[in-house]
Order: structure tokens, then sequence, then C-alpha cells
């Protein structure tokens, strides 16, 4: 079983709880994600990273998607 699945009650209806399953599974990520921010961002010789401006970028994008996932179900009630 997912974590997602876990998280979300199975007493929402089908599409609530997709819809939290996707908010569960993007916040992880994000998660995961920040976790690899803080130790690639953290240069020690103070020059740019590129993994670190890929990393922000990805970060930015699941931060996106999960207020999509929001507007796309807020739309639809």
């Amino acid at each position: 079983m997912k974590v997602s699945e876990a998280v979300c009650s199975n007493r929402y209806v089908t599409k609530e709880r997709i819809t939290c399953m996707k908010l569960v599974d993007v916040s992880i990520l994000k998660a995961y994600w920040v976790g690899q921010m803080k130790s690639a961002c953290a240069s020690k010789f103070g020059g740019p990273n590129p993994s670190c401006s890929n990393i922000r970028r990805l970060a930015n994008a699941l931060d996106r998607m999960g207020g999509s996932i929001l507007r796309n179900r807020e739309r639809y009630k």
C-alpha cells in the first residue's frame, strides 16, 4: 500500500480520494527534493552549483502541480 493510499480515507468519494492521494504524493516528492536542495545548494566553495538550480526548478514545478491539483478540485466541486 502506498503512503498516499494509507493517508487518504476511504470515506472520501472517489474524486476527493484521488485528489488527496495526488496531493500527498506531490508533497512527499517536494519534501525529498527540498532535502536534496539543502545539501546541493550549500556550496563549500561559494560558486554556483548547476544541480542546485535544477533542483529549485523541480521544487517550483512541484509547487505548481500541487496548486493545479487544488484549482482543478475547486473547479469541479
